[in-house]
């Protein structure tokens, strides 16, 4: 689900750019910053980075139940807050250019904070909507993250993107449903 939902991000981001800008390539990108031998996993400038930074446990969420003749048992959801960082990766006389990026990623997360079905067809069934919430951090903060990835800080900005369920909808039993109950021999 994760690639999925950071896909979707890419993709509507992407299309929001492209039209801004009047470019026919491709701006945004899903990628880390260093491979894992430690060098660039960026291989052309003037490019929005979609990055992972990291996943969240969501605990506080409201269950329902429905009736059924019968109830499968499985483990419940889990429900993820995916904290994701969009950078702007210009090269260093186009400084003024990452800006103005940045100010329309602030810009078009401002005008779509929620991503549903009804505004995102696109939007794979298991997810029923995303949500987006900027995030701030400390200057410490900040050096921790970029020292974490391994880069050098580029403008950007962070956001929550909450509740990604991850769900195997593996049956572990299946139960009668409980009627009623007896009490002195009489059903209740």
């Amino acid at each position: 689900m994760l690639q999925k939902a950071l896909g979707i991000i890419q993709s509507d981001l992407n299309s929001y750019l492209k039209l801004k800008f009047d470019f026919n390539e491709d701006i945004v990108l899903l990628s880390n910053f260093v491979g894992v031998d430690g060098t660039s996993s960026i291989k052309s400038e003037n490019k929005v980075i979609v990055t992972l930074v990291n996943l969240e446990h969501e605990t506080v969420i409201g269950l329902r139940h429905e009736p059924r003749e019968e109830v499968a048992l499985r483990n419940n959801p889990i429900h993820l807050n995916a904290y994701v960082l969009l950078s702007s990766y210009f090269g260093d006389n186009n400084y003024a250019e990452a800006l103005k990026f940045l100010s329309e990623v602030v810009g078009f997360f401002q005008g779509k904070q929620v991503f549903d079905h009804n505004n995102t067809p696109s939007l794979p069934n298991g997810i029923a909507k995303l949500i987006f919430k900027m995030q701030t951090y400390s200057f410490q903060e900040l050096s921790h993250l970029w020292g974490m990835l391994g880069a050098k800080y580029l403008p950007s900005v962070v956001y929550q993107m909450r509740l990604i369920a991850i769900d195997s909808e593996r049956t572990t039993d299946v139960l009668p449903s409980i009627s009623g109950t007896e009490t002195s021999g009489r059903k209740v």
